[in-house]
């Protein structure tokens, strides 16, 4: 399952695949898309805007989607059709200020991901 979900996702994040041929794919019950979110910002050319984000949280918290904990996405058991897991890897003030508060309003779970090297240099929240 790990290994399945991983490639899946290697291969949706490289472009190895397209949508055509991710639809062409088999179901399976125990396997769900991740979404990891960089950046999420207005003057980022790497970034997503923040309207670009809400409009997506929209989509999958009002659609036929089941937002999921990674952890149950990882433990391998059936997961609902169109199951989803969200991650970021990118904490910074702008994600603390305004994407925390809109994934919690929405009661969306969410994993993040923190750079040992920032905590090692001591960074901070900026």
């Amino acid at each position: 399952m790990y290994f399945k979900l991983l490639t899946l996702i290697s291969a949706l994040t490289l472009g190895g695949i397209t949508q055509t041929q991710a639809g062409t794919l088999s179901e399976d019950s125990s396997a769900a898309v991740v979404y990891s979110y960089g950046a999420i910002a207005d003057d980022d050319d790497d970034a997503i805007s923040p309207d670009s984000f809400r409009a997506q949280l929209e989509e999958l918290s009002t659609g036929d989607y089941h937002v999921q904990a990674l952890n149950e996405v990882l433990e391998g058991r059936t997961l609902p059709r169109r199951s989803v897991a969200l991650t970021f890897d990118k904490l910074d003030y702008n994600f603390m200020s305004g994407i925390v508060p809109l994934l919690l309003q929405k009661q969306v779970p969410f994993t993040v991901f923190v750079s040992p090297g920032q905590i090692d240099a001591g960074g901070t929240v900026s």
